[in-house]
């Protein structure tokens, strides 16, 4: 900049603070044997596709921290649930109103925790009809797909996602349904047996909740407890 006219470098800085930050969030649940993601009805859209990713702008006094928190609490009326930070997403023209470069997060919370009532916008949709997303949300639900898949390979993360008690046929949907694939479910049910994490309750499913024969029903061990012990962090399939 040295030697650089005033009049040049103040017109030049002008453009590097004519853009705008904002976070979106992909955020999972399991109901009724389903996972579902969270979409949103979107009112500046140019491609005439009305349902995106539950996104807001990141005020100039906020961090990301500090937005996503306020998004959570206007979405759902909490923020105590599993999330974490995906990527930024920066190409250009991705929003019609402007540069918005957006920081992804990915969620996943139990059914339990959530409001009987959403927002008029909101809707949960099930992950095998999701349709074609404003903007660029395919792209960033894609890397939160990613993500998702890659956390249940490592990590018992699909306690998140859980009721305090479930059934083995739980977990067995979540993963088939992540992955997109059938899974042998007698080898599966024994490797959850087999693993540390989970523990029986010593009741069953009520018979009204369940065709046939009633299920165990299961808890996730104290997590904490196990989380350094390579050989239960997470289910094999």
């Amino acid at each position: 900049m040295t030697g650089q006219p005033q009049s040049n470098y103040t017109s030049s800085m002008d453009h590097f603070f004519r853009g705008a930050f904002s976070i979106d969030l992909a955020l999972f649940r399991f109901r009724a044997g389903n996972l579902e993601l969270l979409l949103q009805e979107k009112e500046e859209v140019i491609d005439g596709l009305q349902l995106g990713l539950p996104g807001a702008l990141i005020l100039p006094d906020e961090d990301t921290k500090a937005a996503v928190a306020d998004l959570s609490e206007q979405l759902i009326g909490r923020t105590d649930f599993y999330h974490e930070q995906l990527s930024a997403f920066s190409e250009l023209h991705r929003h019609p109103l402007g540069r918005v470069i957006t920081i992804a997060y990915y969620g996943l919370i139990s059914n339990e925790k959530l409001l009987e009532k959403l927002g008029d916008d909101l809707r949960w949709y099930p992950m095998n009809q999701i349709p074609k997303l404003s903007y660029d949300h395919n792209q960033i639900l894609e890397s939160a797909i990613s993500r998702f898949k890659e956390d249940l390979l490592n990590q018992p993360i699909v306690a998140e996602l859980l009721p305090k008690e479930f059934i083995l046929a739980d977990i067995i949907s979540i993963y088939e349904q992540a992955f997109q694939r059938t899974l042998n479910q007698s080898n599966f049910r024994k490797s959850l047996k087999r693993s540390k994490l989970l523990v029986p309750s010593g009741r069953k499913m009520s018979a009204g909740e369940n065709i046939g024969r009633p299920a165990e029903l299961y808890s996730f061990a104290n997590l904490d407890s196990t989380e350094k012990d390579p050989d239960v962090i997470s289910f094999n399939f």
